[in-house]
């Protein structure tokens, strides 16, 4: 097959090349011939596409631009003539004879010609019932209107009709291309639809699953329980049937507590296996709390040195196959990385809480004293109370008692933030749920946030492996992306093809890269950039874990438009991961435990207790971290540092 122009978007990777392959055409251009065929005609829609939006190479004067305006409106009248000819009789022999990747554009131009006003209901009919073009057609709100009743005929019997309505509503995309669906397809045969999908061969894993999360809509998609039943015995019996076949991979983490460790703490990873040793003496010979305390911070990392939570999900930490996974729009993102952390982490909190228990030492007491005690002596906060679970209530009283607590401390530091103490009898009053991303910081500009596309466009120049910048020939694939390229190597802006070229120049006209007297590209300003970096990898900066001179960078930034400040106690991303955990409001997938054990809803079966034992730990550890990112909110109230900011 001949490679022919494609127009993607405005910032597609392919524009280089592709703006080559137009001077190669338009040399070949020749207005009198007559005998064009459709994806001659086609190319040239693409081709109109680059010009339109101005797209042209660098070394394309005014004199060339100018004759390009020219030809793009003698490609235009080529095309409109082509189209015009199309009736009832030729239609599908043309569109059989279209190359794959140009079949969306045809119809794209259907519409365009209007196409859809001479072409007859049993044409069209013929031409989706012998070919996999329906969410093609499904694109182009015009043609699916004057041909409803044919494409519900015809979405009733495709295969895939499950998969182009999850797409519509339900799948998080890479193509941004809208779907109308026809508004006369019922939602009964909407859910149909997904029933004859679950029973059928072809079913695929990945997208049982997502529908067994489809949270229900009574304007588009009404998901029966009954139907994600159905779903969920499917997964069961391909799951296991798969397995039976395939033995997978093994994955190990261990965690242990040995008494004359040769370290404090030490970490092994070999492949998919993860053992950490902590040593027992040192916990043993530090047993006072604050220092039992730190022990999350300093030995489990459970936060960076920012303060920030690790445990969370990066997309920074997407593998190829996360970044290729079929997702629900509403879904919290599970990367393997994030798996291992959860995994690790519960491990940890599992086996600190007995070692404490083994030394006589209770974490929900050490967690009463924080509240209670520590806060009162360290910032001056009277009246924070918690009732912490008693040793001889089962696991599942514990559990629920953790979660109204854990609730209820939240409401305090809200209370604190706003009123500056803490007032028990008004407290009582309230009785409205509570969100984690509306919990107040006590501290002005806490986070720092992307707020622009500036920074996007930045961040992918910079740090992304998927920018051409990161490659050139002579150096070969030794980078991951642009930026360790150009500090650690010595590179000249001829070293680049001619459309990278104007990406480079594009970065230096934007003040960040220039060329130096020796003819090398360099960063221009190598702490805005790493502050760049540091948003990129993590998604949220903690304004005061920063130098006074990085934040005056940070300011200015804020001050133009390309970063923001928020204000709360929990970053986005940290107030997601609590809430994946704990509601299923914000996302499909979430295990939505505090409404399950709050309304009765928990586990009764026969393995109930374990599952009770291991949710409990689980909320110890969400429990724990609130503790850390208080500790740090207040941490930071109180230095001479933000101090002196108040005053000022």
């Amino acid at each position: 097959m001949e490679h022919r122009v494609k127009y993607y978007s405005k910032s597609d990777l392919s524009i280089g090349w592709n703006l080559q392959k137009i001077e190669e055409v338009i040399k070949e251009y020749d207005e009198k011939r007559e005998d064009y065929e459709i994806n001659d005609i086609i190319e040239f829609y693409n081709i109109t596409k680059f010009l339109d939006n101005k797209l042209y190479l660098n070394n394309w004067d005014e004199k060339y631009i100018d004759n390009l305006k020219n030809i793009n409106v003698k490609l235009k009248a080529n095309i409109g003539r082509y189209f015009n000819n199309i009736r009832n009789k030729n239609l599908y022999e043309i569109f059989n004879s279209i190359e794959t990747r140009y079949k969306e554009d045809f119809f794209e131009i259907f519409e365009k010609y209007k196409l859809y006003s001479r072409i007859s209901q049993r044409a069209f009919n013929q031409l989706i019932n012998s070919t996999h073009v329906l969410e093609l057609v499904l694109r182009n709100k015009k043609i699916t209107d004057s041909y409803t009743d044919i494409i519900i005929k015809k979405f009733l019997k495709y295969n895939d009709s499950a998969l182009i309505l999850m797409n519509k509503y339900v799948l998080e995309r890479i193509d941004k291309n809208e779907l109308y669906i026809p508004q006369k397809l019922t939602i009964i045969e909407r859910e149909n639809i997904f029933i004859k999908y679950i029973k059928s061969r072809e079913a695929n894993l990945n997208y049982l699953r997502v529908i067994l999360n489809i949270e229900s809509n009574p304007n588009v998609l009404l998901i029966s329980d009954k139907t994600k039943l159905l779903a969920k015995k499917r997964i069961d019996r391909d799951t296991k049937k798969f397995f039976e076949k395939n033995k997978g991979i093994g994955i190990s983490t261990l965690v242990s507590f040995k008494e004359g460790a040769k370290d404090t703490v030490s970490y092994n990873s070999k492949g998919t296996n993860i053992e950490c040793e902590y040593d027992l003496n040192w916990i043993k010979e530090n047993k006072d709390y604050p220092t039992l305390l730190n022990n999350f911070i300093y030995l489990f990392e459970f936060v960076d040195m920012e303060t920030r939570i690790n445990l969370i999900n990066k997309k920074s930490e997407d593998g190829l196959f996360e970044k290729l996974a079929i997702r629900s729009k509403k879904e919290y993102k599970c990367n393997e990385i994030f798996q291992r952390k959860s995994m690790l982490s519960s491990l940890q909190m599992m086996a600190y809480y007995k070692q404490l228990n083994n030394i006589g030492i209770k974490l929900e007491k050490i967690i009463e004293w924080f509240f209670e005690k520590y806060l009162k002596e360290e910032f001056k906060i009277k009246n924070y109370k918690i009732n912490v679970p008693t040793e001889e209530s089962k696991y599942l009283e514990k559990c629920r008692n953790i979660l109204i607590e854990m609730d209820y401390i939240l409401k305090e530091y809200k209370l604190f933030v706003e009123e500056g103490r803490i007032n028990q009898e008004l407290l009582e009053m309230s009785s409205t749920h509570l969100f984690f991303q509306d919990i107040p910081s006590i501290v002005k500009k806490k986070y720092v946030y992307a707020s622009s596309e500036e920074f996007n466009l930045l961040s992918y120049y910079f740090f992304s492996d998927q920018c051409m910048l990161a490659y050139l020939e002579r150096i070969g694939e030794k980078y991951d992306n642009f930026y360790s390229l150009v500090i650690n190597e010595k590179v000249k802006l001829e070293e680049y093809p001619e459309y990278d070229q104007r990406d480079l120049k594009e970065l230096i006209k934007m003040d960040y890269i220039n060329i130096d007297k020796d003819g090398y590209l360099t960063i221009k300003d190598l702490k805005k950039v790493n502050i760049f970096k540091d948003l990129y990898y993590n998604d949220v900066i903690s304004y005061w874990k920063y130098s006074k001179t990085a934040r005056k960078i940070i300011d200015e930034l804020c001050e133009k438009g390309i970063l923001k400040f928020e204000s709360t106690l929990l970053s986005t991303a940290e107030s997601e991961y609590f809430n994946y955990y704990l509601n299923k409001a914000s996302f499909a997938n979430g295990f939505d435990l505090r409404n399950k054990y709050i309304h009765g809803c928990q586990p009764n079966g026969k393995d109930s207790e374990k599952i009770h034992e291991n949710n409990y730990y689980l909320f110890l550890k969400l429990l724990i971290l609130l503790i850390i990112k208080i500790n740090d909110d207040l941490s930071i109230y109180d230095s001479d540092e933000y101090k002196k900011y108040s005053e000022d």
